[in-house]
């Protein structure tokens, strides 16, 4: 048999079973998510005088999949005192929801997208709970990202609970 008769043979053969071994890109939220970022976390401290804390904080993140990232939280609480915290934030396969994993406790919110600036992507996270609602706001651009969550009562009341704000630490 000749080489060339052999070779079109195989491709015959292998062809219709070929399959691209790509997988998707990441989902625009998750796009300039992975890496390294460096910034604070700001909290309202529930005791009293309920005074803002504000710590240095270290973020890295790997996605799992177009869907799914990995967080790594490092936050610096005082002298010789490090907290580390391991998050998972998956979005559904509708883009409708997404489930943010700490630790053994998942939360899953309502996700909606909010108008961003150019080259940014904004959504409103919202979940309801004990006749509290919950509000967490992302906002990721290459260089930037924001998070901040908000507790609203049945009445509408607004709390502030928390806000990251990070800078591209590995650009």
């Amino acid at each position: 048999m000749n080489r060339r008769h052999l070779l079109g043979s195989l491709v015959a053969i292998l062809s219709p079973q070929a399959r691209a071994l790509y997988e998707p890109e990441p989902m625009a939220l998750f796009r300039s998510l992975p890496g390294r970022w460096r910034g604070s976390l700001t909290y309202r401290d529930w005791s009293p005088p309920h005074a803002l804390v504000s710590l240095p904080c270290e973020l890295f993140v790997a996605l799992n999949s177009p869907s799914q990232a990995s967080l790594y939280f490092v936050f610096q609480d005082g002298p010789g005192k490090v907290v580390h915290s391991y998050d998972r934030w998956t979005v559904s396969e509708a883009g409708d929801t997404f489930a943010w994993a700490s630790g053994k406790d998942t939360s899953t919110y309502d996700l909606t997208p909010m108008p961003a600036a150019a080259g940014e992507t904004a959504v409103l996270l919202t979940r309801l709970q004990d006749g509290k609602t919950y509000r967490q706001r992302l906002r990721l651009g290459p260089k930037t990202l924001h998070i901040e969550k908000f507790e609203v009562e049945a009445d509408g009341r607004e709390s502030f609970r928390n806000r990251y704000e990070f800078a591209r630490a590995d650009a």
